[in-house]
């Protein structure tokens, strides 16, 4: 195992944050301004060498596609860098818990707090699309809640940018369960289904299951011919016939008939929970969420993703053969998260 380094770049590192197939997180601080930040890293060693060059773009796009972002909503990135042995982002440190947590646990959420998540992450994607910034990665493992109720959308690593030629029609990028059905067909796509993966995020924050599942190819069929039971069959909330026809429209598999922009999302969600709201005056900001009602299931096994065990299992195979399968099987009752695994 490597060892920690002492410092990356300017920054002092101070822990670990989380690690990856190919880098690691890091909590740090820049000396300089006196600020914890984290330290994002790539290891140029453990990069495949016929993938370098596109692995590196990409972690530079990450950095240039938040780099424009300034806005409450969504990590800050400061600095791109690179050292002899990392190619690294610096960016802010959030203290919080992942969506995916909190989804995992079975928080407690009501209506209003849920809109209050969904309207804070469709104020971020508004202010992305209006720069040019298409996410393509939207799901709750890139959604963070601070203790405060705010809402920080991070991850933009295959995030499209209007003058970036790194993603192209035909490549097929993000995760299964959250894709839109024109990114699951690899074709061109816009701010429109960045909307169509919200919806999903908002579906299981409504039902607490995810509306296409399976396989990875019984997933992509599903999100591309099949409608999902509208949330009031399943969720214990009292979801209203107006709020179920946001989310079906949201989830909508023509793109043309989908909300054409966060804000018309928006508005729609927040008059399905107050038909009386005034949205002639445009929020500038949406409410932070109160989270100490929110009740959380102890700590279980794991809720591991199906593509995320895939994967492993495919990168392993190629060490250990069939045995891969029962191995990650193991593995994955055993561990808490990615990196254990």
């Amino acid at each position: 195992m490597a060892e920690q380094p002492e410092r990356i770049g300017k920054y002092v590192i101070h822990s670990v944050l989380g690690k990856g197939a190919m880098g690691v997180v890091y909590k740090a601080f820049d000396q300089g301004i006196e600020r914890v930040v984290a330290v994002k890293t790539v290891r140029k060693d453990l990069v495949d060498p016929d993938l370098a060059a596109q692995v590196m773009a990409r972690f530079q796009n990450e950095a240039r596609a938040a780099g424009r972002l300034l806005h409450p909503n969504i990590v800050s990135v400061y600095e791109y860098g690179e050292d002899e042995r990392n190619a690294f982002i610096a960016m802010e440190y959030v203290e919080g818990t992942g969506l995916r947590e909190y989804l995992n646990r079975k928080a407690s959420f009501d209506l209003g707090q849920i809109v209050g998540i969904i309207s804070q992450l469709l104020l971020a994607l508004d202010f992305a699309h209006e720069r040019g910034v298409v996410h393509r990665d939207v799901k709750p493992a890139n959604l963070i809640l601070t203790s405060g109720g705010a809402l920080k959308v991070a991850d933009f690593g295959i995030a499209r940018i209007d003058t970036s030629n790194l993603t192209n029609a035909g490549m097929v990028m993000g995760t299964p369960s959250y894709m839109s059905p024109e990114q699951c067909q690899g074709k061109e796509i816009d701010r429109r289904s960045d909307l169509f993966s919200a919806g999903v995020v908002l579906y299981e924050l409504l039902t607490g299951e995810k509306p296409f599942s399976g396989s990875i190819e019984a997933i992509a069929f599903k999100i591309c011919y099949e409608d999902p039971r509208p949330p009031s069959e399943i969720s214990k909330l009292p979801i209203s016939p107006s709020l179920d026809a946001v989310v079906a429209t949201a989830l909508a598999k023509d793109c043309a008939t989908r909300f054409q922009n966060a804000k018309a999302f928006n508005r729609a969600l927040r008059l399905s929970l107050d038909p009386q709201l005034n949205v002639k005056r445009e929020t500038q900001d949406a409410t932070e969420i109160n989270l100490a009602a929110v009740t959380l299931q102890a700590q279980a096994a794991p809720v591991w993703d199906d593509t995320t065990l895939h994967t492993v299992e495919r990168e392993l195979a190629d060490l250990v053969g069939p045995m891969a399968r029962v191995m990650v099987k193991k593995a994955a009752a055993k561990s808490k998260d990615t990196s254990e695994l």
